[in-house]
């Protein structure tokens, strides 16, 4: 039995030597050190590829002729086998009208979906839109809001929310000052384009890692804005940043993630020193309220 268990515990041993010796070489090779959920594969997709790909599934879905492909029993057999190679990553509202494998005619495993009300990038999305670009390639990240979005519509209208919400809906207030001088309808649906806008701009500056891949050519991030109406996506918003139709124009940008509330990490004023306080004040006079008086009887006068 000991030489059994001997035996197990050098080959053990010997098997983690080895792995750990072989992943300096590994990675001097490029090749991935453990496996994630693209098992180690080459995204195939290019920026091109993948933009165009997004726009022919629109179009299909739009016409009423979607196609519905990768959506079969091989289809989840493959992906499980081989792990995932989506085409894009896609930061989208959670509103329930906007399925986005429908809307642009995917199947599994062909985008990689974040969603947050507003299509608003917190921490938790921008670390997956990361780990969608780090650990399965993927190409393309396309930031999409859509007509009639209650979020924005807060934001523009200025809604005090409590808690969590409250913190979702400032992130959206630079595309709500920004339309301040716009009136009707037309103040709410740019206040939709414009938050797409600033957050595409966004998602380079906040992470180093997003930021990286597009300087290097490696990543495209594009912004949409889906009808909900229609079921068309336009992807012709502005390229650049936006001006703010009003002043101060650096209400529109976001450059960095907005701080925690001054109250947070504000520390309080020193406790004060009643030893010194009992010895220069004086104790006040007994005052007479509603004809009580400690001589009329009470606690102090027994």
């Amino acid at each position: 039995m000991f030489k059994a268990l001997k035996s197990i515990f050098v080959n053990d041993f010997c098997r983690k030597v080895i792995f750990m010796a072989l992943m300096p070489m590994a990675a001097l090779m490029g090749v991935p050190a453990h496996a994630d959920d693209g098992h180690g594969t080459v995204n195939p997709n290019s920026i091109e590829t993948a933009i165009q790909a997004l726009r022919d599934g629109n179009a299909r879905f739009v016409a009423s002729q979607p196609t519905h492909p990768n959506q079969t029993k091989e289809r989840l057999k493959d992906l499980a086998d081989h792990g995932q190679t989506p085409l894009a990553a896609v930061l989208a509202c959670s509103d329930s009208r906007v399925p986005i494998e429908e809307i642009f005619d995917m199947g599994f495993g062909d985008l990689f979906v974040i969603r947050a009300a507003g299509a608003v990038p917190g921490v938790d999305q921008v670390g997956s839109l990361e780990y969608a670009v780090a650990h399965l390639g993927v190409p393309v990240i396309l930031v999409l809001s859509h007509t009639n979005c209650g979020a924005v519509s807060a934001a523009v209208s200025q809604a005090n929310e409590p808690g969590a919400l409250g913190q979702l809906l400032k992130k959206l207030s630079p595309a709500a000052i920004a339309v301040e001088g716009l009136e009707g309808a037309k103040k709410l649906q740019t206040a939709i384009e414009l938050s797409a806008v600033i957050f595409r701009e966004q998602l380079p500056l906040v992470s180093p890692v997003l930021g990286e891949a597009v300087k290097s050519g490696k990543l495209a991030i594009i912004s949409g804005v889906y009808d909900i109406a229609t079921g068309q996506v336009d992807f012709a918003l502005p390229k650049e940043k936006p001006q703010a139709p009003t002043e101060p124009a650096e209400a529109v940008t976001l450059p960095a993630p907005a701080p925690e509330p001054v109250e947070a990490v504000t520390l309080p004023a020193p406790a004060p020193d009643f030893s010194s306080q009992a010895e220069t004040t004086p104790v006040p006079e007994p005052v007479s309220q509603g004809g009580y008086t400690p001589e009329a009887g009470g606690p102090e006068s027994e």
